[in-house]
């Protein structure tokens, strides 16, 4: 028998009442990741690079999925000279 719980408050605690006659119970406890006083990270999970440093705020936060980055944008155009001018980074 598994038995799978989901903490969903933040305080981590559950309460149980099993009454078990003549069974063993092991409690193996897998991937265990805690951190006092966490919230859940509600930004953006997508980000595009830009030409400026950019900080995404997930100190001490627990994330619901993996975030997600952008490749650099890039533009290329001809120009009057003749030659091609390129953009990267910054979107035109």
């Amino acid at each position: 028998m598994r038995l799978k719980l989901e903490f969903k408050s933040k305080d981590m605690s559950f309460r149980t009442d099993m009454k078990i006659c003549s069974e063993e119970f092991r409690l193996d406890i897998k991937n265990y990741q805690g951190m006092n006083n966490a919230d859940i990270y509600t930004g953006d999970y997508t980000v595009t690079p830009k030409d400026i440093e950019q900080q995404i705020k997930t100190k001490n936060k627990f994330l619901n999925k993996d975030l997600i980055v952008k490749k650099i944008p890039f533009f290329e155009t001809s120009n009057e000279e003749g030659g091609n001018t390129v953009y990267i980074g910054k979107e035109l």
